[in-house]
């Protein structure tokens, strides 16, 4: 989905450039088309969910320092301290906004929805780029860039639809017994009156023939 919606920017960019006399781009897709490519899917998603929010905070948007206005309690993003950047992006403010080390991702994370398909792939996508590992391993990556409501509940079910983990986690089920002879549950017989014997087959069987000569004194 990422790179198809990379490709849907360029043919609209394309169109521009044919209309303009420009040259077409036609080359290997970009970082920054990728990039373009990632922020529309994530504009796309937040404008299903958070309609609402986005009319409130489209009214002061920009840099995270300035002041913004405040969504509905009713909200489920109203705990994150929301803002729209400058991009029209919307994303949660924390208490680490003047850390000089973090980058801008991990100090201003991207608020996505946690019923919409497309954070269901973006979430699907960090558990299978680490290799399936523990659910608390991919929560903290999963963090370091956006900011999800109910995470580990999506996660769980991310996991639930792993066709890998499915099979990797499952437990191997042992086989009924079958149910026993009467000869086996006699009452009061001597032990070993009836015996059994069980053994791995095929068995191969040599029959060798031996000739018997009689001599006979004359």
């Amino acid at each position: 989905m990422h790179r198809a919606a990379a490709y849907v920017l360029r043919f609209l960019d394309n169109i521009c450039r044919k209309k303009e006399g420009q040259v077409l781009e036609r080359s290997i897709l970009t970082s920054d088309e990728l990039r373009r490519a990632e922020e529309a899917l994530w504009k796309a998603a937040q404008g299903e969910m958070f309609p609402d929010e986005i009319a409130v905070l489209i009214k002061t948007q920009g840099p995270p320092e300035q002041r913004h206005q405040i969504v509905e309690r009713s909200s489920d993003i109203y705990t994150k301290w929301p803002f729209l950047d400058e991009r029209g992006i919307l994303r949660s403010r924390g208490r680490i906004g003047a850390a000089p080390y973090a980058p801008t991702e991990a100090k201003f994370p991207v608020i996505l929805p946690n019923q919409h398909l497309i954070t269901f792939l973006i979430v699907d996508w960090f558990h299978r780029r680490y290799r399936h590992a523990h659910r608390e391993t991919i929560f903290n990556e999963i963090r370091q860039r956006f900011e999800i409501p109910k995470l580990r509940r999506l996660l769980d079910k991310v996991v639930s639809k792993c066709t890998w983990c499915r099979i990797v986690k499952a437990s191997p089920t042992p086989p009924a017994m079958a149910p026993l002879p009467e000869m086996r549950l006699k009452a009061f017989v001597q032990p070993f009156t009836f015996t059994g014997l069980d053994y791995f087959g095929p068995v191969l069987v040599k029959v060798v023939k031996v000739k018997m000569v009689i001599h006979r004194n004359a």
